[in-house]
């Protein structure tokens, strides 16, 4: 490409095709004349001939009179010189200029300063009586650089009897700072040599552990008669390229399971198992996309690592998923529905399950969008507002959990499960029911308050877990005639709910996901323990439905965002290969505080026992955190009435004044 030889000039052919391209003067003086004023000096030593063939200056330089044709421009006189140089050109050039100069002034300041500390430190040594000092306010001439007015300027000589600090081209070679510079030099070449043997252990790994050689180390070490659920969801990612040295890859792309673009990824979807009656849970792959799986690719990934885990006897007996989009078509293509709440390879039904948890958030954001009709009895939001605008004036409240976000969630409260799972909670219900007999609600609002309740007790089935309690649902599912019976009168409620748009009244029951969701889930939920008890035929088995979620991959996506300084919300690619690799090696999850979901105290894979009996195993998960929390304020005594106490303060005076009268007789 040709471009114009003057310096700092920006012209190029291919960008300016109606200016014409002049060569240097075949005469060594007029070529030597163009190139000072071209302010070409590195071509100096350039013969005229080479500079002849090789470079051109553009027409921008050149005046009018010195072509032949000045409209054309095409053609210069015998004399012609470039003498014309934008205000651009001419500001480079007196930078340059200036910096040169500036840089030679440093050269010469550093070359005096330190002709002037070896005579200080040749003054030191032989007069130690005398010494010289340096002052950083007041600075005098020193007589014996006198010559120099930028070096005086900045010194001053003082004698004292104190001794000068010693130059450091004296002490750097010192037996304590060489012994100091050894050790420091022999643990960089330690830490380089771990790098590189680590570097040479992970290459080995990648070519001898391939992924049929791991899930047959897997077959080896897994504890025989595990039942696993595979989960999966995705992640948001930030958009990122890292180039693998010593991979000589590209992290950073969109990559299936049989294929890879060069779109930049941004999400990662992450498959984790965990066991259905044992603590242990693993990630097993994780693939960058640039937006979210569906069709065949999503379907392939599912199909292809079911079909890896039963080809090692690992019994999968069911998969979790979210209501995302991409996930309900993947449940449409596999044909899954309430009536037939799974789909087959190698001949076996695998359960599909929507993510509880999800479902409920689900439920109760269009609870609060729409109006529900069951029965010809409408479900509205409208009571529950009610029910709190009075509960919170109280000082002793019927429901103390319930805050203004419950009510009226924003963008990242209709996010928190925990948010749906208090509002459709039993204490939520008891309340309403009591303002309710109490004539604080109207008789419409019994619908809504049994609607509560039973989604209470509905996410009580899927939730259940060792953790001892007092909730009759919430207690390890064994297809009991009250389990059975509740989940057969919600199947019957989805199926004839109607869905109405609050605004315009018109029914939009078709487009609500949440329904389909629920009935395939009970359905499911079934199957699968019809499934596991024809294995496990004793009469004490029991099904912990909590690990039928994503919970536990939630508090993997959890530690991932705390990575990383701690505050890691959107990992890049190549950081979240570290993080997943750190939580890898390090066999363990750690829950955060902020996290979507309550903690779990599942092992990974590598850490469990043998047995899978074993007591040690076993854990009852417990929060770890008080759930109540008290003020701390000193208790006011007033003289209230009692006779208008609110009902559930004159049910607390009843049963104070019933202990009191106890105590006194």
């Amino acid at each position: 490409m040709t471009t114009c030889a003057v310096k700092f000039c920006n012209s190029k052919m291919s960008l300016t095709k109606n200016i014409s391209y002049f060569r240097f003067p075949s005469d060594p003086l007029r070529c030597k004349q163009w190139m000072e004023k071209c302010q070409t000096e590195h071509l100096l030593k350039t013969d005229a001939t080479i500079l002849y063939k090789n470079y051109r200056v553009c027409g921008f330089h050149f005046e009018d009179k010195m072509f032949l044709n000045p409209n054309s421009r095409n053609r210069l006189t015998m004399n012609a010189v470039p003498t014309i140089f934008s205000a651009g050109i001419l500001m480079k050039r007196e930078m340059e200029k200036k910096s040169e100069e500036e840089k030679e002034k440093k050269l010469e300041e550093e070359k005096q300063m330190r002709e002037f500390e070896a005579q200080v430190a040749m003054a030191s040594c032989s007069s130690p009586s005398h010494s010289l000092t340096y002052n950083d306010n007041v600075y005098t001439n020193v007589s014996d650089v006198s010559g120099s007015s930028s070096i005086s300027s900045k010194l001053q000589v003082s004698t004292s009897d104190s001794s000068c600090q010693t130059p450091l081209y004296l002490t750097n070679k010192t037996p304590r700072k060489l012994k100091l510079y050894n050790e420091l030099q022999s643990k960089n070449k330690e830490i380089k040599d771990m790098k590189k043997q680590i570097n040479a252990i992970t290459q080995q790994l990648a070519n001898v552990n391939t992924v049929e050689q791991m899930l047959t180390l897997t077959k080896q070490f897994l504890p025989p008669g595990l039942f696993l659920i595979i989960s999966t969801d995705e992640m948001a990612i930030k958009s990122n390229l890292f180039y693998n040295i010593s991979k000589d890859e590209i992290i950073g792309f969109n990559e299936t399971n049989n294929r890879k673009t060069y779109d930049p990824a941004k999400f990662v979807l992450v498959l984790l198992v965990q066991g259905i009656n044992f603590n242990w849970k693993q990630p097993i792959a994780y693939f960058f996309i640039s937006n979210s799986f569906t069709g065949f690719d999503l379907q392939d990934i599912i199909l292809t690592s079911i079909f890896k885990l039963e080809n090692i006897k690992i019994n999968v007996k069911a998969f979790v998923s979210d209501m995302g989009s991409n996930f309900i078509g993947l449940s449409n293509k596999l044909q899954v529905s309430p009536e037939r709440p799974y789909f087959e390879i190698n001949n076996k039904n695998i359960v599909y399950i929507f993510d509880p948890p999800h479902l409920l958030k689900a439920t109760r954001n269009m609870f609060y969008q729409h109006n529900f009709k069951y029965d010809n009895e409408l479900i509205e939001k409208k009571h529950l507002v009610s029910f709190y605008n009075e509960d919170s004036k109280n000082n002793l409240r019927a429901a103390p959990k319930i805050t203004y976000s419950h009510i009226f969630p924003g963008p990242f409260e209709k996010m928190r499960v925990y948010l749906a799972a208090q509002v459709f909670s039993e204490s939520v219900s008891a309340g309403m029911l009591l303002f309710l007999k109490s004539n604080h609600l109207p008789d419409t609002s019994l619908p809504t308050i049994n609607f509560i309740q039973n989604m209470d007790k509905l996410f009580d089935i899927f939730n259940s877990s060792r953790r001892p309690g007092l909730k009759q649902f919430n207690r390890p599912f064994k297809n009991t005639d009250s389990q059975i019976s509740h989940l057969k009168f919600m199947e019957n409620f989805f199926k004839t709910l109607q869905v109405f748009n609050k605004k315009t009244n018109v029914e939009v029951t078709n487009q609500i996901k949440f329904i389909r969701g629920w009935l395939i889930s009970i359905s499911g939920l079934l199957q699968l323990w019809e499934s596991l008890k024809v294995i496990n035929t004793d009469e004490s088995y029991v099904l912990y439905t909590s690990r039928i979620n994503q919970d536990r991959l939630e508090n993997l996506f959890g530690t991932f965002r705390t990575q990383h300084n701690g505050n890691n919300i959107n990992s890049t690619p190549i950081q979240f290969i570290w993080s997943y690799k750190q939580n890898f090696y390090l066999n363990y999850f750690t829950h955060s505080d902020n996290a979507n979901c309550i903690g779990d105290l599942d092992e990974s894979l590598s850490k469990i026992n043998t047995d899978p009996l074993n007591d040690k195993n076993i854990k009852i998960i417990f929060h770890d955190n008080n759930p109540f929390q008290f003020k701390k304020n000193i208790l006011a005594i007033d003289t209230p009435d009692y006779r208008n106490l609110p009902m559930p303060e004159k049910n607390a005076f009843i049963y104070v004044c019933g202990f009191v009268d106890e105590e006194m007789h």
